[in-house]
């Protein structure tokens, strides 16, 4: 099999030009455009910036084995270790940069490149993670597909499960086994399937739960509300009771927007680091810097140097942090509106929380340790830059990775491919090496408006 492959696939992972050759035995073609595609995006900030440096990399250790000259295209043979590359420049084009947009020309002459290798390649399949990229192609007789990172076409979303008992039965529930509940039920509990929610039978009462190392612990609900943002639903008190609990490494979440996933977080690893048992001594805010919007909002098209740059990527925490103050300073019977003693708090927050904003670029090298890691709008990582960050973190450490995947912004991932998805699906199986929690917020708390434009937008996406 030949896959000749997009930019976006590239940039996504080098892991995908491995992973698509199967150790040699298929054939991995890249354009001349894609080739200039990453060289241009090597600079950009980001995940997008590293991977494009990654590949280059990649392929400035390759080694070359041959060249072929036709009437207008190049075939230069590589060669990765046991990797088969052939890269192709074309010398004329017939799609013009006078008419159009720059990235709609680049992908209509990868697909030009591609009809042509049509017919030089037995088998060719153009592979990418845009949409439009690929509909296009098929609409011109290619065979297209995407790099299918998730375990399934659905990503795991489903947490909670519910169980009738009696109220006979409730004393028997804290800490007891899984294997025990279904032997005495007959249920049986998936390994995502953390979050329980035990109904009273003939009752509306009910009684939350969660699986944590096998056994099933009653929530104290009463403790998890004493904090500076209390949970005010039952996927918020399983949010905070997983960022809590010392048994659970890492927590996942993808709520919408308005939920409350970031806030709670952040108030959750305040709760931690102020336990005194606790050896938490910070918490690392990381957040990729991609926007939805045109690329002139880009990070590097931006003023200023990259504290300046990056300071409106910190927006949800610092709400967050101003909701704390205002909270407090209302409580102490001081004036809520007075701006500057908010911003006292807020830094005072800063310090006494250790709170560090670290840019993705500048991880690598780096330890997290004994920190509470916040990793927000977790559906705009690549599985790369997740890994950079991950890697970064010890085993005294706790991380929570939150976003939306219904939000995807980066033009180079989709629903499927993101890092967030992907760490979702993990909690199909059965982790032996971290404890994984997961958790969907499904209610806004941020307000009707907020409820309403999350249905209405994403029934109509």
């Amino acid at each position: 099999m030949t896959y000749l492959l997009d930019t976006s696939v590239v940039i996504d992972s080098v892991e995908n030009i491995r992973s698509l050759s199967q150790e040699g035995q298929n054939l991995i073609v890249l354009t001349d455009v894609v080739l200039s595609e990453s060289d241009h995006l090597k600079t950009t900030p980001g995940s997008v910036g590293y991977m494009a440096r990654q590949f280059n990399n990649f392929l400035k250790d390759a080694q070359v084995e041959g060249v072929e000259n036709y009437e207008n295209h190049t075939i230069t043979r590589m060669r990765h270790n046991d990797v088969a590359i052939e890269l192709i420049a074309q010398d004329r084009y017939r799609e013009s940069f006078a008419n159009n947009y720059q990235n709609v020309v680049n992908d209509r002459r990868i697909i030009e490149t591609a009809l042509w290798a049509k017919e030089h390649y037995q088998e060719l399949v153009v592979v990418s993670n845009d949409v439009a990229f690929r509909t296009y192609a098929i609409a011109k007789g290619l065979k297209a597909h995407s790099v299918e990172v998730a375990d399934r076409d659905d990503i795991q979303l489903e947490f909670v499960r519910e169980i009738e008992i009696t109220y006979e039965y409730l004393p028997k529930l804290h800490l007891l086994s899984v294997e025990a509940l279904k032997a005495d039920l007959g249920v049986d509990i998936e390994p995502y399937e953390a979050n329980l929610v035990f109904k009273m039978r003939h009752s509306d009462h009910t009684v939350l739960a969660q699986v944590i190392n096998g056994r099933i612990e009653v929530l104290e609900e009463e403790r998890l509300r004493e904090c500076k943002l209390p949970p005010r639903n039952k996927e918020q008190l399983f949010y905070a009771n997983l960022i809590l609990h010392p048994m659970v490494d890492i927590v996942l979440s993808s709520s919408p927007s308005g939920s409350g996933k970031t806030a709670l977080a952040v108030a959750m690893a305040m709760k931690l680091i102020d336990h005194p048992k606790n050896s938490f001594e910070k918490i690392v805010y990381i957040r990729n810097p991609i926007d939805s919007v045109d690329r002139d909002a880009y990070v590097g098209f931006k003023k200023g140097d990259m504290e300046a740059k990056l300071g409106g990527y910190y927006t949800p925490i610092y709400d967050a942090l101003d909701t704390f103050a205002r909270a407090q300073l209302k409580k102490s019977h001081r004036t809520e509106s007075d701006g500057d003693r908010v911003e006292q708090k807020i830094a005072e927050f800063v310090k006494q929380y250790n709170i560090a904003f670290p840019y993705i670029g500048n991880l690598r090298g780096s330890n997290l340790d004994r920190s509470v890691v916040i990793i927000d709008e977790a559906q705009n990582f690549s599985l790369s830059a997740m890994q950079l960050v991950l890697t970064r973190v010890t085993d005294n450490s706790k991380v929570v990775v939150i976003g939306d995947i219904n939000q995807v912004d980066s033009v180079y991932l989709s629903k499927l491919n993101n890092a967030l998805s992907f760490l979702l699906n993990q909690t199909r199986k059965g982790q032996s090496m971290v404890r994984i929690g997961a958790i969907t917020l499904r209610k806004s708390i941020r307000g009707r408006i907020c409820e309403w434009a999350e249905e209405l937008f994403s029934r109509h996406k």
